[in-house]
């Protein structure tokens, strides 16, 4: 399995992870999963004006401040270490696409890119979730393996 994905000025192949550290990281995002779940649960929709189709009133919306907080929340409760094997361990599937070849993004525990910006590191974190655990987390690989 391998999927393409861009994210900033580069191409990334997406691979897959082993079976026990897919259940690893499982185990550490569910929090972040959950807080996003009930984030949109929460959030009340917009009455739609009578006799127009939509979403009823009272309806769940996704509120993008709402879900900010819940994930920051959540993230912020992960330790140090945790982020670092989350990252570490998500980013040894990823290969960068350069000149007709594949460059690990991780080799020997390291990341080969430390200039990597976060917001591109957490978009491929993403696309690996979303590729690797769909399974897991159904309906979550639609808008985590799009990372563009």
């Amino acid at each position: 399995m391998s999927n393409n994905v861009t994210v900033g000025d580069h191409e990334y192949a997406i691979g897959s992870m082993n079976a026990l550290t897919q259940l690893k990281v499982a185990k550490r995002i569910v929090p972040l999963m959950a807080a996003i779940s009930t984030s949109q649960i929460a959030t009340p929709n917009h009455a739609e004006p009578e006799g127009e189709p939509g979403v009823p009133l009272g309806a769940p919306e996704a509120q993008p401040s709402s879900i900010a907080a819940a994930l920051a929340r959540e993230v912020h409760r992960l330790s140090d270490a945790d982020v670092d094997w989350l990252v570490l361990n998500t980013l040894t599937c990823v290969s960068r696409l350069e000149g007709g070849s594949k460059q690990p993004l991780v080799r020997g525990g390291n990341l080969m890119y430390n200039m990597l910006p976060a917001g591109d590191i957490v978009q491929l974190m993403m696309a690996v979730v979303g590729e690797n655990l769909s399974g897991f987390f159904p309906g979550a690989s639609a808008g985590m393996t799009e990372a563009s």
